[in-house]
This record gives C-alpha cells, sequence and structure tokens, in this order.
C-alpha cells in the first residue's frame, strides 16, 4: 500500500544517516589524533600518574613532572647570574645604584591627580630611588600652585626622594629659519621637557653652568627610568630583567652570541615594545632629524626589529 511503501522509505532513509554519523565521528576523532602524534617533537606525556597508585607511586610521579618543569628555570637562572657577574664585574646590586623614575606631565589638575596615583603606588610597592615628576609650560600662578600642592601632599607626606621639575613651554612648533608658525604640538613637551631636566635637574645637571653637577659617579650611573604619567607600578622596576617567567622581554638577533642583555648597563638600555614597529624607516627621516646623513637613515631592517620597535 501507499502508506506501507512511505514506512519503508523512511525507514530507508533513517538507517543510513544512523550508521554514517558515528563514522564520521570516529573518523574524525582519528584524524584529529594522528594530526597530534604527527606533530613535531610530539611525545606521550611522562610522570602521568596512575589510576590506582601507593603514595610513593603518586609522589615520584608527580615529582617528575616538577623537575622537568623547573629545570629550564634552574638553567636559566645559573645563565643569568654568570651574566649578572659578566655585567657588573664583581660590583653593585639593584638595591646600591641609583634608580630615578621621570615622567612628564602638564599643569593641569587632570595630570596632577594622575601624579598623586603614581606616587602613591611607588610608594606602595616600595619603589627604589628617586622619582620626578616634569611639569611642563605652567604660568606663574599654576607654576606656584603647583610645588606647592606637590610640597604638602607628596614631598611632604609620602617621601622627600619624589620631587617635581618645572621647564618652560616647548610645544610651539617653528619653520625652518626658526619663526613661530603659531600652532601647536603637545608631545614636545616630554622630549624638550626631558633633556631640560637633564640639563638642568640638581640630580644630573649636565649643562648647568651656574650649578654644575661635579659628582660624575651618580650623574653619568643613574639608571633613569622614563614612564607616563597614566602607568601605575604593581611593583618595583629597576635594571634587572632576569631570565625568568615574571621578566618578559624579547630577545635580540638569533645570530648575536651571549642572548639577550639581563641587565641595563651602559650601551644597553631597555625599552618597551611599541605598534609602530618598523614603520619609522619609512618616514622622512632627513627631514624629522634636519640631517641627511642621520644614523638613524642608515639602520637596516633586521636590526630595527629587534631592537628599535619603540615608543
Amino acid at each position: 500500500s501507499s502508506s506501507s511503501f512511505v514506512k519503508k522509505k523512511h525507514s530507508l532513509r533513517e538507517k543510513p544517516r544512523r550508521i554514517e554519523e558515528p563514522d564520521q565521528e570516529q573518523a574524525q576523532q582519528k584524524a584529529r589524533l594522528n594530526l597530534q602524534r604527527n606533530r613535531k617533537g610530539w611525545k606521550k606525556p611522562e610522570g602521568k600518574v596512575p589510576l590506582s597508585a601507593t603514595t610513593t607511586q603518586k609522589k615520584k610521579a608527580q615529582s617528575s613532572v616538577v623537575d622537568d618543569d623547573i629545570s629550564p628555570l634552574k638553567k636559566s637562572a645559573v645563565v643569568a647570574q654568570n651574566h649578572i657577574k659578566i655585567a657588573d664585574e664583581g660590583s653593585s646590586t639593584s638595591e646600591s645604584v641609583n634608580h630615578h623614575i621621570i615622567f612628564s606631565t602638564d599643569c593641569s589638575p587632570y595630570q596632577r591627580w594622575q601624579s598623586y596615583l603614581l606616587f602613591f603606588h611607588a610608594y606602595r610597592v616600595k619603589q627604589p630611588g628617586k622619582i620626578t615628576r616634569i611639569a611642563s609650560g605652567c604660568n606663574d600662578e599654576e607654576a606656584r600652585d603647583e610645588v606647592e600642592w606637590h610640597t604638602e601632599h607628596i614631598s611632604g607626606q609620602i617621601s622627600q626622594d619624589y620631587g617635581i621639575h618645572l621647564t618652560p613651554h616647548f610645544t610651539r612648533v617653528k619653520d625652518e629659519t626658526g619663526k613661530d608658525t603659531g600652532k601647536d604640538y603637545k608631545f614636545f613637551n616630554k622630549p624638550f621637557g626631558v633633556r631640560h631636566w637633564m640639563e638642568h635637574n640638581p640630580d644630573m645637571g649636565f649643562h648647568d653652568d651656574t650649578q654644575p653637577n661635579t659628582d660624575t659617579k651618580t650623574r653619568d650611573d643613574t639608571i633613569v627610568i622614563l614612564i607616563d604619567p597614566d602607568m601605575v607600578l604593581l611593583r618595583p622596576i629597576t635594571r634587572d630583567f632576569p631570565l625568568d617567567r615574571t621578566h618578559l622581554a624579547k630577545g635580540i638577533l638569533d645570530n648575536e652570541k651571549g642572548g639577550r642583555p639581563i641587565r641595563v648597563t651602559h650601551g644597553k638600555p631597555f625599552a618597551q615594545l611599541f605598534g609602530f614597529g618598523t614603520a619609522w624607516q619609512k618616514l622622512d627621516i632627513a627631514t624629522i632629524t634636519g640631517d641627511p646623513n642621520s644614523p638613524a637613515s642608515k639602520v637596516d631592517y633586521q636590526i630595527a626589529r629587534a631592537h628599535y620597535p619603540v615608543g
């Protein structure tokens, strides 16, 4: 009958579907396992604790896993210590060197509160050394207010090692002849403010004729850490970047011997990576630097990628 024909037709449809679905799942599972096993360097995990094992067996299996995980760190620690000995030539540690954090701001209430938060957290994590806020472009009234506020709430309450350094306004843009264009570029305050601090601050005083800094060791060997006012320290930042899991750092070129440095020393600064990458090489470097033969134009791509993708 027609009804029995329909039922039989449906049953023929359903049977292949019920048979094919498990086969497809099994085939996919096998393919995944084969792919995993064929990957380079794949091997069966060792040190697995059996479902039924004595306490001794469990401890033995667990210790083998832990030892395997830690051994690379032990090796890196030995390498790190060797690097430190070479870099220091048996001299001081980070606790005995001068660290000086600096950051650039304007004189707005907004960046005053950013500064307060930065100072507070630096004190909270026991950041070693000094910290200086470089405030640029304050008028006479703003300068007076900033110094009074800083003295009352920062140096007078938190730490006398936390200072403020006032600089002129550097945001005006000039043309090739040195004339004012009437335009502002607020980001000029940061590099020129830092230069002003290095030239005139008593801690550095490179070119201050009125109060020259004769303590050349303090001036030349201070570890200067440049950060932004919207940053908060979660732990102390020092010159040390050892080879461990808590100090993430990009390695230098593969063909350079000795691996990456682990400590800031003369000629070996550290800097945060920046998304701009090596795109700066495509800019008009001669115009930017004012020098058609600028060394920046002679940096090849590999060196730029390894050492200068910063911001």
